[in-house]
């Protein structure tokens, strides 16, 4: 039996976002894998999930009380441009 009160609603909230993010990460890096990206892009999978959620718990927000200012294709661009940026500083790196 789960244990019920605000504690466990936000243990459950927190394990949702685990998985959630994990599943994202997961996605990222099979994505990346079969785009023929460097292994770097993959490697940096979790992160880039974590500021896509980020970005769109923001997002909704700002959307939310200013639609005109914070529109519904800002997440679309932010994400092509945090994963752009990504690539261009793998390929611009040094080899180790």
């Amino acid at each position: 039996m789960r244990a019920s009160g605000p504690g466990a609603l936000g243990a459950r909230a927190a394990e949702r976002e685990v998985r959630l993010r994990s599943a994202l990460a997961r996605a990222l890096a099979v994505r990346a894998e079969r785009l023929g990206a460097p292994a770097s892009v993959a490697a940096a999978a979790d992160g880039m999930a974590a500021t896509i959620l980020a970005l769109s718990a923001g997002l909704a927000q700002k959307h939310a009380a200013d639609p005109d200012g914070f529109p519904a294709e800002l997440f679309g661009d932010a994400i092509a441009l945090l994963y752009r940026g990504l690539v261009a500083r793998v390929l611009d790196a040094p080899p180790a």
